[in-house]
């Protein structure tokens, strides 16, 4: 198994600051280009976690937010923009279940 790569998609803040962090790969985007630019590093297919702008999630036409509420792979993790916080409804645990077919956080009864 080859080990997935990590893309940030969003503004020039977001994907600098997570490039200084040593998140490798970035692609600054707008929410004009932010859909077409998603659509390519999703068939690409290299990448397995692709980090991007709550607010530019939410400015995806409904077609594309459906493509992606139905991909297991690659995951896709919302981060708020600058200016708030994030207003996604599925928190992290949910998306690692949906990626993963389980529930990693479930606690065994003892």
């Amino acid at each position: 198994m080859t080990k997935a790569k990590i893309i940030v998609i969003g503004t020039p803040t977001l994907s600098t600051g997570l490039m200084l962090a040593g998140l490798g790969e970035s692609i600054i985007a707008t929410k004009e280009n932010f859909q077409e630019n998603l659509e390519k590093i999703i068939k690409d297919g290299q990448y397995g976690i692709i980090i991007a702008q709550d607010d530019m999630i939410s400015s995806l036409d409904w077609r594309m937010k459906k493509k992606i509420d139905s991909l297991a792979y690659p995951v896709i993790v919302p981060v708020p923009g600058v200016f708030g916080e994030s207003n996604k409804e599925e928190d992290l645990r949910s998306i690692v279940k949906r990626a993963l077919g389980f529930d990693i956080m479930m606690k065994k009864d003892d």
